[in-house]
């Protein structure tokens, strides 16, 4: 149970660090103003997905290895206590 706490803060860190991205072309770069403004917009959709989905994948995995370590007499108060 442990690791799963140092797992938490170890996803935290990351995607905070991972926070950290910029697009690394200029203006002058395209041939007009509306395209490195469209190309800096579908980057930064692009790299903030990436960042959830990252961040999303590893809270389920945690939410796994949490529910895998509850006994079954918890596991089933807890389905009998959603299905309220």
């Amino acid at each position: 149970m442990t690791d799963i706490f140092f797992d938490i803060a170890d996803l935290q860190y990351v995607s905070i660090d991972n926070v950290s991205f910029s697009f690394d072309k200029t203006e002058k770069s395209f041939d007009s103003r509306h395209e490195y403004k469209k190309a800096r917009a579908k980057y930064y959709k692009t790299a903030y997905k990436k960042l959830n989905d990252d961040f999303k994948k590893g809270v389920d995995d945690i939410i796994a290895r949490m529910n895998s370590s509850l006994g079954e007499q918890q596991k089933a108060a807890n389905k009998a206590r959603a299905e309220k």
